[in-house]
């Protein structure tokens, strides 16, 4: 049985072929801090994945510039900067500092759902699932929320509480579905599979056709259509389970 569990652009300048050092001559000859000509200088390092460099410019943002937005995007790229060079514990701390200053709804839960998804990536599971625990709740239960809580599910899956990652798929699954939220598809998708599990063919099958009919495409789709063909041929219709290779 085939199973499914399951963010920031880049606004570069060019440096016309400079190299670090050179631009570093120019920048220094500023004679005061200048955020905004800050952020261009350190956005050009950031595009030419000068990761290292881009950091110190950064930084200097982050101390100089006060609690504006220049200073949170900062962090927010410093965070991407350590991740780029595998420094996981200054990138939780550089996303902890963005999300505890954030006052957008939307930006702050961005920045706490890139924590959660950090968090675990660096296997500090249990920390992981209090921030996705966390995620948009307080606010609207928008997509942050949804997405966050399909990464509940599947971290309880893992740990073996079904039950609790039954619970948590069950809530989005009632949630109205058109075929295109793909956060929705995969918890449908899931959903039907712990059902199986539980051997509640029926409800699991009409959970897979619920995707199947509802339009779904890509690999969902495809595990969906796997998934139902190998519960009809163990349910001996092989014509009907024939159809869904």
């Amino acid at each position: 049985m085939k199973q499914l569990f399951l963010l920031c652009g880049i606004l570069g300048v060019s440096l016309n072929g400079q190299t670090s050092n050179e631009v570093y001559t120019q920048q220094n000859t500023l004679d005061k801090f200048n955020a905004e000509q800050q952020w261009v200088f350190a956005e050009g390092l950031f595009t030419r994945k000068w990761y290292v460099d881009a950091i110190k410019e950064y930084d200097a943002i982050v101390r100089n510039a006060g609690d504006g937005k220049f200073s949170q995007d900062a962090r927010w790229r410093l965070y991407e900067c350590h991740v780029q060079l595998g420094k996981g514990a200054a990138a939780i701390k550089t996303i902890s500092a963005f999300v505890n200053k954030e006052k957008n709804d939307e930006r702050r839960e961005s920045g706490r759902m890139a924590l959660a998804k950090l968090l675990y990536a660096e296997k500090k599971v249990d920390a992981a699932l209090i921030h996705f625990e966390d995620v948009d709740k307080k606010v609207n239960k928008g997509a942050f929320w949804e997405a966050a809580q399909l990464e509940v599910a599947r971290i309880y899956a893992e740990k073996g509480q079904q039950g609790e990652a039954f619970l948590r798929l069950q809530v989005l699954t009632k949630l109205p579905f058109d075929g295109e939220n793909a956060v929705r598809a995969y918890a449908i998708f899931s959903f039907a599979d712990l059902l199986n599990d539980r051997k509640k063919i029926t409800e699991s099958l009409e959970q897979y056709e619920r995707l199947l009919v509802d339009g779904v495409v890509g690999e969902v789709a495809e595990n969906a259509w796997y998934n139902k063909g190998i519960i009809l041929f163990e349910q001996n219709k092989i014509d009907e389970a024939e159809k869904c290779f």
